[in-house]
């Protein structure tokens, strides 16, 4: 019954679609199930907003690219 709530009360239809094909539905695998999805929306949130402000895709020139390669720089090849 509290388990029939929480699949009708989530309002991401693709983790309500997960939760229906669960085998042999119980509250607490339902509950894992939604700790885990916001667990890896925070984690997805967290890379891109750190990919965002890397730097990544913002050299003027190529030129400019340094590519690292294990421990050591490679420098950039002029075209």
């Amino acid at each position: 019954m509290l388990r029939g709530r929480i699949v009708m009360g989530i309002t991401d239809k693709h983790l309500q679609w997960k939760l229906l094909e669960i085998c042999d539905p119980t509250f607490d695998k339902a509950v894992k199930k939604c700790k885990a999805a916001e667990l890896s929306r925070e984690h997805a949130r967290a890379m891109q907003k750190q990919a965002d402000h890397s730097g990544i895709g913002e050299f003027e020139t190529p030129s400019e690219v340094h590519i690292q390669a294990g421990a050591r720089l490679v420098e950039p090849i002029s075209l």
